[in-house]
């Protein structure tokens, strides 16, 4: 269930497009480097990469990890498609798959299947509401964070200008900030990272990232019979 509650800001890794892309920004010139993400966005199409989530529990300490790969293909706005899967050793044990506006999260271990709307939880989660529709512009995105730049960091990809985003209603919020980071060069947030207010921090990273043809079935969970399905 904890998986589930932060699955969704998955979708914020995928969505520029891979390769080159000419730079307008210096240095800390937030609206120009959102921009670049913005145009690299248009050209997205389909997405094969690793995934690894950490999850640290700030008040009662410790840990969760998981390591897995997914999957994604643009169609249009209206029906993105991902397929997100956890494993332990070569079993899958968290399966999350988004087609459209639908979302099901299927836990194989005791055959339960959570099934809701990615426009729902964005609606529970307004800080989430640009990955519910992740084409808006910067100027919304900007109504709806104060962004900053923190600084550029050298990743394992290159240099990465790290950008600090605070929902502006932070009394409706569950989340304290969001860090990106964003690969100078190909302008891919090659990491996310979201702490909440009670001190719970999640991080997100990508990598092996390869651009095939990927069949729209790949996407769907065939749920075997006998899962028990709640709605959410």
């Amino acid at each position: 269930m904890r998986l589930l509650r932060l699955a969704t800001p998955v979708l914020l890794l995928l969505f520029p497009v891979f390769g080159s892309y000419a730079s307008n920004s210096k240095g800390d010139d937030v609206d120009a480097i959102l921009t670049n993400v913005q145009k690299a966005t248009r050209g997205i199409t389909t997405v094969h990469a690793g995934i690894y989530q950490e999850k640290r529990f700030g008040g009662i300490g410790g840990s969760e990890k998981y390591n897995g790969d997914l999957l994604f293909k643009h169609t249009s706005p209206s029906m993105d498609r991902l397929r997100v899967r956890y494993y332990t050793g070569s079993e899958v044990t968290n399966d999350l798959s988004v087609i459209g506006d639908d979302v099901v999260f299927y836990q194989p271990r005791i055959k339960q299947a959570i099934v809701t709307k990615r426009s729902k939880q964005a609606n529970k989660k307004p800080e989430y509401g640009f990955i519910a529709s992740p084409y808006v512009s910067v100027p919304q995105l900007k109504a709806q964070y104060n962004i900053t730049y923190l600084r550029d960091e050298s990743l394992a990809s290159g240099k990465a200008a790290v950008l600090d985003l605070t929902p502006k209603d932070l009394g409706g919020s569950q989340v304290k900030k969001v860090v990106i980071w964003v690969d100078r060069n190909v302008w891919l947030p090659m990491q996310y990272q979201v702490t909440e207010k009670n001190a719970d921090v999640t991080t997100y990273s990508i990598n092996n990232m390869t651009t095939p043809k990927i069949a729209d079935k790949e996407f769907k969970i065939d749920l075997p019979k006998g899962t028990k399905i709640i709605n959410q």
